[in-house]
């Protein structure tokens, strides 16, 4: 006697059932062995010219004591990882950063080729990123609130929050407060050509009254700012030389501000 459609839908549900059980365990018994493999396999996912010691923990849950690229200290690095990211063919970790006294924390995203940094939170000095080029020389306080920010191929994809600079001060000019400065991603930053503009001012008080652009292109490693440079109270003998020899280089526009063009290699 053929079997009753009752009978067939209640067979191919309970394979159904089964084949949904068989499938959980195994994904179950992966995410065991990933969470016991050692942390120095995330080396394997670093770029080529980045160096991880001392790692610790595992692959689920681990640190690097330092990162290291090119003989440069990078700061150590500490990760977890969101299991049902895995799920979704994505790669979802919340990452800790730190370098001397300076500490990021943010929620890392890697799907395909682009990677997606959200919630970056964090500060410290900036003596801590003089071993980046861009701050050398430059002292201060520094803080961090991205609210999102993607890379894919070498191109900004998306940008959005502010750094702020906080009791400027350089080691070419002692004694001298500079004051502090923002840095705002807002809902034009991101280019067609892949790279982003971050709008800069000055937070209203130091000797100089400072605006412009800061653009960042990373396919090319490059950081430009572009803007105006103005005198707002008197200066240091030194730094009033500067400002002078500056002057009689770019010349100065109608309300007395001074062009500036400075490119950084990142």
């Amino acid at each position: 006697m053929p079997a009753s459609p009752s009978t067939r839908s209640g067979a191919e549900s309970g394979r159904r059932s089964y084949a949904w059980l068989i499938a959980a365990a195994l994904i179950a018994a992966l995410a065991f062995v990933v969470m016991a493999l050692p942390a120095s396999l995330a080396a394997r996912f670093l770029p080529r010219d980045v160096q991880a010691s001392e790692p610790g923990g595992t692959l689920w849950h681990g640190s690097v004591a330092e990162l290291s690229s090119h003989g440069r200290s990078l700061g150590a690095a500490e990760w977890r990882v969101h299991p049902a990211s895995l799920l979704t063919g994505k790669l979802a970790a919340s990452v800790r950063w730190v370098r001397q006294d300076l500490s990021v924390d943010a929620e890392l995203i890697i799907a395909g080729k682009e990677l997606i940094a959200n919630s970056v939170r964090g500060g410290g000095s900036l003596e801590s990123l003089a071993n980046f080029g861009m701050t050398r020389g430059w002292n201060g306080k520094l803080r961090i609130h991205i609210a999102t920010f993607t890379l894919a191929e070498g191109k900004v994809r998306a940008a959005a929050g502010e750094i702020h600079l906080d009791g400027l001060s350089s080691t070419d000019f002692p004694g001298v407060d500079f004051g502090g400065a923002t840095l705002t991603f807002g809902p034009e930053a991101v280019q067609n050509d892949g790279t982003a503009i971050a709008q800069v001012s000055d937070a209203g008080s130091g000797p100089l009254q400072l605006s412009g652009t800061l653009t960042l292109a990373p396919a090319q490693s490059l950081a430009t700012f572009s803007g105006k440079l103005k005198q707002r109270e008197p200066l240091p003998g030194d730094l009033q030389q500067k400002i002078n020899e500056l002057a009689q280089m770019r010349g100065r526009d109608a309300q007395g501000r001074i062009a500036l063009d400075i490119e950084f290699v990142l």
